[in-house]
Parts: C-alpha cells; structure tokens; sequence
C-alpha cells in the first residue's frame, strides 16, 4: 500500500490538476474560485488522502482543520454544500483510478483500499456538514464574516470594502485600533474554538476568534489584552504558548499586529504568554535568527549549561546596570553579581556592560518570561 501511495504522490502535480479540472467540469459553480486557490485544496486533499491510505496515522486533526477551513472559504464564496461533498466524491474517484493504474498493483491491494478511502471521505463529507450546520443562522454568518474578515487581512486586502465592510458587520469600528492574540491552530479544530469566542463574548470590546493556515487567530478592539490572553490561554486545548501584537490602527494595521503576535508567539516560553513589547528584540529579529546565529549561538548554549550567569545578566540589564541593585533583585552579594558578569564575559566573549555586548547576551538568554 505504502510503495502504491508514494507512486501517486510522486505524480501529484498532475494528479492535482487533472481532479481540479474535473471537479469543475462536473460542479460548474467552482468556477466562482479561483484556480490557483481551487488546485491548493485538491492537492491538499491528495496528500491527505494518500498519507492515509499508507498508513500514516488516518485522519488526522490537520485533515480537520484544513477541511473546516476550506469548507467556510467554499461557503463565503456562495458553493453549496451538496457541491462541496460531490467534489471529495470526485477527487476521490480519481485517486482511486490513479492507484488502479499503479503498475504491479494487484486486486487484492485494492480492495483493501477501497474502505480506508471511503471512510476518510465519508469522514471529511461528515465534518463539512457539521460546518456547514454551524453556518446556519446569526452565529454561522458570524463564523463566515469572521472567515473573510482574516482571509482579506491576510491576504493584505485590508484597504478594500470588502474588509472594512465584514469589520463593521462583526462589531469592529474600522477606523480604530486594533490588536491580535495568536496561538497555533492545531488545538482549536476539533470544535473548542466556539467555547473560546464564547468566553471572548463576556469580555469588555469586541473580539473575534478564527483559523487561518496555521494559526488560530484573536482580532480585539476596545478589550484589555491581558484579558483577552489570560482567557485565550485558560481555553487552549493542551496549554501551549500565546502570543500577543501590538494595538494598531485600522483595519490594515489588524494584519501588522497579527505579524506581532506571530512573532511573539514564535519566541514565546513553553505554556506562557509573550507580549510583542516586552520581547520586541527577539520578537522583531525572528526571521533574521539564522543569519544572526554566528553571532550568538555559542553564547545561547553557555547560557543554557550556566543559567546563573544568564540571571546576573539579565538581572543587570533589567535594574538599570546597577550591580546593587542587581544584587538585591538576586539575592546576592553585589560583589557576586560583578564576578558572574566578568565570568559571562570571559565565557562568551560578550561584555554585559557595553551595549553590543549586552544586545547579544539578551539574545542568547533568550525573551523574558
């Protein structure tokens, strides 16, 4: 099965075009997607699929995600469910007949296929109907708007009235400010995230929860962040990490804080909170880190193997450079501190009490907690 798999996918690009193709021959109304966006969600489905059939662990909470997600996006763009079920029916048809052209492949391979792929659909055609469902009504016209909402923002559409209209229609005053919590979307997908906009719902402003790609997504005005994270975090299946952007204005700046609060998120300590203003430096240099490695990673592992000098550093950074005050905040004998600071120094090359010095041992250190 594995060997028949791997055969399919190394042929995918065509695969994927070909079941495209015919998705929209036979379900005109997907002519209302675009290509480009249509062949993204076939071939994921593929891979999928595929990755099932060999063996790799069935239907997986990504499959979830990704279904939910693609099933609100066919929904926006006005394609009836009974369409989004008939082409899973159409892709897997033609996975089914490029396995059948496997070469070597016997029957009897194939016939123990055929329930593994008719399950996974019937799985996938089960979990678009329960969105679908959810999408009935004032709270599933709010799953859609909040949908395109992100899907504009991120698309970097923000400016047009598309997005500043689903702004206004979920509560937002577009020309106001705004701020984004982040968290990986892995969690959310088996149904929690409307228990957390429900939490959201009893906070002060408006807030507004959504998956996009690989991030669940937190949209506020007017609310208190703090408030908002404690209670994103309070709810995040398996307690993981939350990352919060700056407030900024307009529905343009929606995506610039939700960059801040990827980034956040990114350097943020296992099951904690991170502010983008608190760890602004190492928030704002997380897509440089391969290129500034050379400058401090040597340093990073010293940190890690002698956390004490680690904490004289940060310790002397964080009182003002005043090794008394240091001192107090450790709990040490000033002298202490200045000889864990000579030590840093020694150890890494970076002197804690000039700025290049200091700079990079806070990189190395790593955010604050």
């Amino acid at each position: 099965m594995q060997k028949a798999c791997a055969r399919v996918e190394a042929g995918i690009g065509a695969l994927t075009a070909s079941a495209t193709d015919h998705v929209r021959a036979e379900l005109p109304r997907y002519a209302l997607v675009p290509v480009e966006q249509h062949q993204g969600t076939v071939r994921d489905t593929i891979q999928s699929l595929l990755h099932a059939l060999a063996g790799e662990g069935g239907f997986s909470a990504e499959d979830a995600r990704v279904i939910r997600y693609a099933a609100l996006r066919r929904e926006g763009t006005g394609i009836p469910v009974q369409d989004v079920l008939a082409a899973f029916h159409v892709v897997g048809r033609d996975v089914w007949d490029a396995l059948a052209h496997v070469e070597g492949i016997s029957a009897g391979t194939l016939v123990q296929l055929a329930d593994p792929l008719w399950s996974w659909i019937q799985r996938a055609s089960a979990l678009v109907a329960e969105t679908s469902a959810a999408g009935g009504g004032a709270q599933g016209r709010q799953v859609v708007l909040r949908q395109r909402l992100l899907e504009s923002v991120r698309a970097g559409d923000a400016a047009e009235g598309d997005a500043v209209e689903n702004a206004r229609r979920l509560g937002f005053v577009p020309g106001g400010s705004f701020r984004a919590v982040c968290t990986e979307a892995a969690p959310w997908v088996e149904g929690d995230l409307e228990l957390l906009q429900r939490g959201l719902a009893r906070l002060p402003g408006t807030n507004h929860a959504g998956l996009h790609g690989t991030l669940m997504i937190v949209l506020c005005q007017g609310a208190s962040p703090q408030a908002v994270a404690e209670e994103v975090h309070r709810q995040l299946p398996g307690h993981g990490s939350v990352g919060v952007g700056l407030e900024r204005p307009g529905v343009s700046g929606a995506e610039t804080s939700i960059g801040d609060a990827e980034r956040a998120l990114r350097v943020a300590w296992p099951e904690s909170v991170s502010f983008f203003e608190r760890a602004w430096l190492h928030s704002g240099l997380v897509d440089a880190r391969t290129r500034l490695t050379p400058l401090y990673g040597e340093a990073k592992a010293i940190a890690a193997e002698h956390p004490g000098l680690a904490q004289a550093v940060r310790a002397f950074a964080d009182e003002g450079f005043s090794l008394a005050a240091a001192a107090a905040a450790l709990q040490l004998h000033p002298n202490t501190v200045a000889y864990r600071l000579d030590r840093w120094h020694e150890l890494t090359g970076h002197d804690p009490r000039r700025f290049d010095g200091l700079a990079l041992s806070m990189l190395s250190i790593g955010p604050p907690r």
